[in-house]
């Protein structure tokens, strides 16, 4: 299999456990893995996901409108068509039953069965959700990729001069 997969030290229930300090607020819970692969076709080679088929039966009449109608309207509208949209800080996110969720972290889900607590884009590209490109990491590793400041003139991060001692640290 080309997506073996081990634990990371990155999932929510690793970062809780063992310790009674508080913990930062963490990511809200997904939908579980069940439901995902319900809704999604997820595509681990792009990172791409389209939504599936639904049934009539999974659709129940809302005001003035059918399920017959309600289904017709998502068969044209959504099914096999890419899901969600892309944020202007690139990341892509998709609604589930009214909630919003990072395509990444949906895609660890379906692929691991995990909760993730962060995902990192391993290529640094946010868009890029391809399983290949994602890892589960926790909040400390994931801060080591933050971009320079535009002012940095070392090339490292936290590194600074001192100009009274002319020193580097």
């Amino acid at each position: 299999n080309p997506f073996s997969y081990t634990p990371p030290l990155g999932t929510v229930a690793e970062y809780n456990k063992g310790t009674d300090m508080p913990r930062p607020e963490v990511a809200k819970p997904l939908p579980s893995k069940e439901r995902l692969e319900e809704l999604l076709d997820y595509n681990p080679d792009t990172g791409l996901m389209t939504w599936k088929p639904r049934p009539l039966s999974a659709f129940a009449p809302s005001g003035k409108r059918s399920a017959g109608h309600l289904h017709k309207h998502y068969c044209v509208r959504f099914e096999g068509k890419p899901a969600g949209s892309t944020r202007s800080d690139g990341y892509a996110t998709i609604m589930i039953d009214r909630e919003t969720y990072k395509r990444s972290r949906l895609a660890w889900k379906i692929m691991t069965g995990e909760d993730p607590m962060l995902i990192d884009h391993i290529s640094g590209n946010r868009g890029d959700d391809r399983f290949a490109n994602l890892r589960s990491v926790m909040p400390q590793v994931n801060a080591r990729n933050a971009a320079l400041y535009a002012n940095n003139k070392t090339g490292f991060p936290g590194v600074e001069r001192h100009s009274r001692d002319a020193i580097w640290t």
